[in-house]
């Protein structure tokens, strides 16, 4: 997150270079290789110093949530989400999948594992054009040390511009009929 609002708040012609004190837990919006990426098209270097413990928290997170920006209206818009847990073996919890309308899908799931990840997979086909809001949240286990990991937020666009397109040819071939 620190990395992200230096980006945004700092003009990149006057970093030079970047020294991050971190425990080494992401905990930015957008994924660690997009923030890298965009300081390496910069030549901006990034050193890091790792502090704290070597124990994990006990802490159950959103680590990842993808989706296509835009769709066409009647098609699919899917989701990928990475639900993310250390030290919480055994424990129960719940993902849930909502949109403007409320609640549209909620998985139980169990954690297996003091280093455990899985991926989860939501559909859904808005049905009017517009800028769809949708949320992922894991419900919060008793004794979690972050909460604010625990959700993330994709808008998708739905629109029915559909481009098209007219190809001319020399000569008629067998596919004119379509």
């Amino acid at each position: 997150r620190a990395l992200e609002l230096a980006v945004k708040e700092i003009p990149v012609e006057e970093i030079t270079s970047v020294i991050l004190f971190t425990d080494g837990r992401h905990n930015g919006d957008a994924g660690v290789e997009s923030i890298a990426r965009k300081f390496g098209s910069y030549g901006i270097q990034v050193s890091t110093v790792l502090v704290g413990g070597t124990v994990k928290p006990f802490d159950l997170s959103i680590s990842a949530a993808d989706s296509r920006e835009s769709v066409f209206l009647g098609d699919k818009v899917r989701f990928t989400v990475r639900v993310s847990a250390s030290r919480a073996n055994g424990r129960k919890s719940k993902i849930r999948f909502s949109g403007d309308a409320g609640v549209i899908e909620e998985r139980e799931f169990t954690v297996e594992g003091d280093e455990w990840s899985q991926e989860f997979r939501f559909i859904d086909v808005p049905k009017d054009q517009g800028v769809y809001n949708y949320s992922f949240s894991v419900a919060k286990i008793e004794g979690e040390l972050f909460e604010n990991n625990n959700t993330r937020q994709l808008d998708v666009a739905v629109s029915d511009d559909r481009t098209n397109v007219l190809l001319v040819d020399g000569r008629p071939r067998w596919e004119y009929r379509y």
